[in-house]
């Protein structure tokens, strides 16, 4: 998302009292009361990476749901009516539970971390709901010029391989993108293990890995038995139009 500098000074940027969590949902919501129009672009397509850090561990497992539960009572305060609240944190409450149980039977939870996290995400509810909520003041000139970005032609190819090929084909896959080129190195193997995608920042390509068999999406079969050239050519249909693929995509 981005925002229009003297939109965002002019609402009081974003408020310090949300930790972590429903930030930008209040700002929208401001901006929408505001009269502000939003532009929705439906093809920006937008990698969510994620770390481990004090609220979740790197297989995104609960640590802390504090700041979760007080950013909710910091919302419920600003954007929903007191007779609405409890009903709603009540149904708030029930999903990070059975988020929990959903760990709990994965293996990422131990039967005790349950109790423990729901008390953080009450205690945290608790404190929301007297957290000061201040307006920033935001200077009304940026500290430097807007630095746009360079503007270049720039060709969307897909290359295929296999895990005995792959980093053959990942070196392959690095010259090109120095070359110029956005490249997604689609690697699959004979299995149906779920597709990931993730960006590679060392040869500066996307990676795609997973079974010819496996998931790609939410609504795909967990297990669909189909050859690997139709399974290779319906993945780059499937992102051709946010990926930018032409016919010649694969080269």
């Amino acid at each position: 998302m981005a925002f229009r500098r003297d939109v965002l000074v002019e609402m009081g940027g974003f408020d310090p009292a949300f930790h972590y969590y429903l930030d930008e949902t209040d700002l929208n919501m401001r901006l929408a009361r505001a009269g502000h129009a939003t532009a929705i672009v439906p093809l920006a397509e937008v990698h969510h990476g994620f770390a481990a850090n004090a609220m979740r561990s790197a297989n995104r497992v609960p640590r802390d749901l504090f700041d979760i539960g007080a950013s909710w009572a910091v919302f419920h305060r600003k954007h929903l009516p007191a007779q609405d609240r409890a009903a709603h944190w009540a149904h708030l409450r029930a999903q990070q539970r059975h988020r929990l149980l959903r760990h709990l039977v994965s293996g990422g939870l131990e039967p005790r971390d349950v109790p423990r996290l729901l008390r953080r995400l009450d205690d945290g509810h608790a404190e929301g709901a007297k957290r000061p909520i201040a307006t920033v003041t935001l200077p009304e000139k940026a500290n430097s010029a807007f630095r746009p970005f360079p503007a270049r032609a720039r060709r969307s190819v897909a290359m295929f391989t296999r895990p005995i090929k792959l980093a053959q084909d990942r070196a392959k896959a690095a010259k090109r993108a120095l070359s110029g080129e956005i490249v997604t190195l689609i690697n699959l193997s004979p299995t149906a293990l779920y597709h990931r995608v993730a960006f590679d920042p060392t040869h500066a390509i996307w990676l795609q890995t997973g079974g010819i068999y496996g998931k790609s999406t939410r609504d795909d079969a967990v297990f669909r038995l189909t050859r690997r050239l139709d399974r290779l050519q319906r993945e780059v249909k499937r992102v051709a139009r946010q990926r930018g693929f032409g016919d010649d995509h694969r080269r």
